[in-house]
């Protein structure tokens, strides 16, 4: 339900802003049709994760033991490496020392995160930031336990996912944060003892007026001075319409970009696997950037916009493809969600790196980004060990 009225919500600030397409045709209808089918498959398998009550632990309890130790011990160190560059990153902005677009959007980051605090711990952060997925979903276990000590090093430990989105003032990584938690505070709910309840309330409180001061100083140094809004719309603010915009312009992209479509435009999976091309690129293969195929394929009014998950699909899959990476998907979420009201571990914490292509639907693909691909690597890896250590 919260990823329906989720969705709902960004249509209505479509039309709050005028940004809405225009169904004149059979063609039309279709594609809306397509889209509306694969957000369906998309978010159907979670329909069952309401109602849990116990979460069954692995089954050797030293080797899990062990486990946080060693994710405590790494996620409190990268943690650290986090704020000093994320420090770094704000102090520039708000002294406007860098020019916020070209820092931004022209990937001059990447330079100057390495002027200010060398490759090396750039490339630790890139690599071990993203158990913040993990680590988010232990989060929520040792607090349905009644474990807040470790709970609360969880949490920080998970606050890697939007740290490591503002290294480049992004806003996506710390919405994409604030989303999951509420899903996984959502999720938990029904599990989660009362006074547990009430705590998270105020926490979920904290987090939000902390994100939302820090994603409107990036609004505010991005969008103040000009931002294109159309004549047509009600709303001439440059940062309210940005900020409406940034939920809602995948309505129209999304449309145009899907009757934009032909086979001759495929990716080939690039932008759902990017961790393909990364590793390839660093071991002698040749691959075109992610960012050069957008261009070639979408043209320079889309490449760089969102135009919502289902484009991005059929463009690395096709019509045929992207049909059945959706019913997988579907079927891989309903298989990990409880059953009455019980649900391993394992697939607990896998809600972390399942939900975020539902609910990042307005941007492009959540799976774009490397750090996704990584924490899917390392959960797999972790199960893996974890059911080895029981044997």
């Amino acid at each position: 339900m919260f990823l329906i009225l989720f969705i709902i919500s960004t249509l209505i600030l479509g039309f709050l802003i005028n940004k809405i397409p225009d169904i004149d045709s059979l063609t039309d209808v279709s594609i809306l049709f397509f889209s509306a089918l694969i957000l369906i498959f998309l978010i159907h398998g979670f329909k069952n994760y309401g109602n849990l009550k116990t979460i069954i632990p692995y089954g050797n309890y030293n080797s899990f033991n062990k486990l946080t130790k060693v994710l405590i011990l790494v996620g409190l160190f990268v943690t650290l490496i986090n704020i000093f560059i994320t420090f770094k990153a704000f102090g520039a902005l708000l002294s406007e020392s860098v020019n916020v677009q070209s820092y931004k959007n022209e990937g001059e980051a990447g330079d100057f995160l390495i002027q200010w605090v060398g490759a090396v711990p750039l490339f630790i952060s890139r690599l071990l930031s993203p158990i913040g997925y993990y680590a988010l979903g232990l989060h929520f276990y040792f607090l349905i336990i009644r474990n807040v000590k470790k709970s609360f090093i969880f949490f920080i430990i998970s606050l890697n996912i939007p740290l490591l989105g503002f290294h480049g003032l992004s806003r996506s990584a710390a919405i994409q944060f604030i989303l999951m938690y509420i899903a996984f505070f959502l999720y938990s709910y029904s599990a989660l003892g009362k006074k547990i309840r009430r705590k998270m309330l105020v926490y979920t409180a904290v987090i939000f007026t902390t994100s939302f001061l820090l994603l409107n100083i990036i609004s505010e140094s991005r969008f103040s001075k000009y931002y294109y809004i159309p004549s047509s719309s009600p709303i001439q603010d440059p940062v309210l319409y940005s900020t409406l915009d940034y939920g809602s312009q995948w309505n129209l992209n999304g449309f145009e970009v899907l009757k934009n479509y032909s086979v001759d435009k495929l990716m080939y999976g690039r932008s759902t696997f990017p961790i393909i091309s990364f590793l390839g690129n660093r071991i002698g293969l040749s691959f075109t950037s992610l960012a050069d195929l957008r261009y070639k394929n979408l043209g320079d009014k889309y490449d760089g916009t969102f135009n919502g998950v289902v484009a991005t699909l059929l463009y690395d899959f096709g019509y045929f493809f992207t049909l059945i990476f959706a019913v997988i998907f579907y079927k891989i979420v309903a298989k990990r969600g409880p059953k009455k009201g019980m649900v391993k571990l394992h697939h607990f914490v896998s809600f972390g790196v399942l939900i975020p292509l539902p609910l990042m639907f307005f941007t492009n693909n959540a799976y774009s980004y490397i750090a996704l691909n990584l924490a899917i690597i390392y959960l797999i890896i972790i199960n893996f060990l974890m059911k080895i250590s029981k044997n």
